[in-house]
């Protein structure tokens, strides 16, 4: 019964993949629908939607749209004016200057762009091979001087380092005679040390008890005192001294410098000991009776001539041993000077042969970036016009053009027009002053009832709007058939927040030739405030345009059952979906929209 229900699964589980394979064998692929449109030239606009109130105006206060030096001022305080009356300006120069060169860059680039149209001439292939030649000169003369420069560079530094280690050989040698200097010394001072207490013990009779049999009974009999001392310190420096000639005869030609050094010491102390017992057997010896008959005032003095001798030999070996140590401690200090100064060089040319070679990398890749460039250049100053190069030129004949807008836009905000008709009454500023952006500085009082309407702009919407765009105004009283016209009157820099939604105030002023009608103070009015209009663009689809998840827009151009992606540069993007290219595409080509 088991095996039968088994074979009853496992069949069960074949026929259900031979359904499912056959459902994908037979059935019809899916077709994909690819939505396109065409790229064109035409008109792209772009606006700002607001609701605002109406508010009746009394008096405007005007300000110049930008910062600047104030220039000539064309009306008194008392004066009429009539809406759209030229009032004020600032110091035109400059902006007359920059509108005149960036207009000379939208006539170069239109003459680029017909130029390329033309094709490249003789003249113009001869140069550019002309260039091509220099930069490869240029590259191999840059080559050239840059690698003797790291030679030179590299012949200096292997100098200095060599000039390093004769300094560090010679120091070395040098130390190595001072330190042998202070063997012998120290040598010498060791049997000076033994000889001085000899002498001492010829006095004292302590080791040599049979030396002063013949006045130890009066040796000192005046000085005790110094005769006690003196046989104290004799046994202190017979310590002393055993511990130096330890040292010192135990010093060898491949003792260390610090073996020296410590021997040094002993044997420096041994000598200060053996100087203080000479001294103590010296005042005993000026404490001694002279009035016994074997021992005559003859002989005392020989005593004292003879210690007197071994103390100043003693002194003599102090100072000798003091002066080679001054010379071991003056060349270290020399030889530590020396070798700064050395490996500063080293550091030096090091630092140089590293700014050659950095220096020779930059020129050469500058020099090969160039003849890159001229090869560039002659081959496209022979290769025929191609859409895409076309479209670069048509895009920077566009790009110039909006340039030209936006020099246009802040030489109309350096001057004042008044919006309204009315009087001057105030005038606050002089010729020759700074004056700020948005601040007001004159004023027109209207002299006939007049109105004007304040709105709330998004800040995602503000960067948009710029004084005098143009507004078409409706009114819910009056419906949406019936439209006003005005232009963005003030623009107040502070910022409010209205349900946690940061807005700026805007102010719109009504057209003089507006016709009055039956307005109220706190009408609804509905504003479309025109911030963009721009003719004869190149456009595509807001739909068309991708971005790369790297950055940087493309599109996509329909090829065969595929597509391939096409980068391109956009500019604004209009109210009706479509978006400004500068360069990537031309007029007619197709773009996908969608792909379902």
């Amino acid at each position: 019964m088991k095996l039968k229900k088994s074979v009853i699964i496992v069949g069960g589980i074949v026929v259900v993949a031979v359904a499912i394979g056959a459902f994908f064998l037979f059935r019809k692929p899916v077709q994909q629908e690819i939505v396109t449109a065409q790229v064109e030239v035409g008109t792209l606009v772009q606006t700002v939607d607001a609701n605002g109130v109406l508010e009746s105006l009394d008096k405007v206060d005007l300000a110049f749209g930008t910062s600047g030096t104030a220039g000539v001022i064309l009306v008194e305080v008392g004066d009429d004016v009539h809406a759209g009356d030229l009032l004020a300006t600032l110091d035109l120069a400059k902006l007359e200057a920059d509108r005149a060169s960036v207009w000379q860059t939208v006539e170069i680039a239109r003459a680029n762009l017909s130029q390329k149209l033309a094709g490249s001439t003789s003249e113009a292939v001869a140069v550019a091979e002309a260039a091509l030649a220099s930069a490869q000169a240029s590259l191999t003369s840059t080559e050239a001087t840059t690698a003797a420069a790291v030679t030179e560079a590299e012949v200096i530094l292997n100098s200095t380092e060599e000039d390093l280690e004769n300094v560090k050989l010679d120091n070395a040698e040098d130390l190595v005679g001072a330190y042998a200097d202070l063997f012998q010394e120290l040598r010498d001072a060791a049997i000076t040390v033994r000889s001085a207490l000899s002498e001492a013990d010829e006095v004292l009779g302590i080791d040599n008890t049979m030396a002063n049999d013949d006045f130890q009974d009066v040796l000192g009999a005046n000085d005790w005192q110094s005769l006690n001392s003196a046989k104290n310190a004799y046994n202190i420096a017979k310590k002393s001294r055993d511990a130096a000639e330890d040292a010192v005869y135990a010093l060898s030609p491949s003792s260390t410098n610090s073996t020296v050094e410590a021997a040094e010491g002993l044997v420096k102390t041994a000598l200060n000991d053996t100087a203080l017992v000479l001294l103590y057997v010296r005042r005993t010896l000026d404490g001694t009776n002279i009035d016994t008959a074997d021992f005559s005032s003859a002989d005392l003095a020989t005593l004292e001539a003879a210690i007197d001798t071994t103390r100043n030999g003693v002194q003599t070996v102090e100072e000798a041993l003091l002066a080679v140590r001054q010379t071991i401690d003056q060349l270290e200090i020399t030889n530590a000077s020396e070798l700064t100064t050395a490996e500063n060089l080293v550091k030096k040319y090091q630092a140089a042969l590293a700014s050659a070679e950095a220096s020779a990398t930059y020129s050469v890749a500058v020099k090969q970036s160039a003849l890159a460039e001229a090869e560039a250049g002659l081959n496209q100053v022979m290769a025929l016009p191609r859409p895409v190069d076309l479209a670069a030129l048509e895009a920077a004949v566009s790009q110039a053009e909006a340039n030209y807008g936006e020099v246009q836009t802040r030489f109309v905000n350096a001057q004042i027009f008044t919006p309204i008709a009315g009087k001057v009454t105030k005038i606050d500023f002089e010729r020759g002053e700074q004056v700020v952006a948005n601040t007001p500085v004159l004023t027109v009082q209207t002299t006939t009832s007049q109105f004007q309407i304040a709105a709330n702009i998004s800040e995602t919407d503000i960067s948009k709007i710029a004084l005098n765009n143009p507004v078409e105004i409706t009114f819910d009283a009056f419906g949406g058939d019936q439209k006003f016209t005005g232009l963005v009157g003030k623009i107040d820099p502070a910022e409010k927040v209205i349900e946690g939604v940061v807005y700026y105030k805007v102010t719109v002023y009504l057209e003089d030739s507006v016709e009055s009608i039956n307005w109220k103070t706190g009408m609804t009015a509905n504003l479309s405030i025109l911030t963009v209009q721009k003719d004869d663009v190149l456009r595509v689809p807001q739909r068309a345009v991708l971005e790369h998840s790297g950055g940087g827009k493309y599109v996509r151009l329909p090829d065969g059952n595929d597509f391939v992606e096409q980068d391109v540069k956009v500019g604004s993007r209009g109210d009706d979906g479509w978006t400004e290219v500068f360069s990537g595409l031309t007029e007619g080509q197709t773009v996908i929209t969608s792909i379902r």
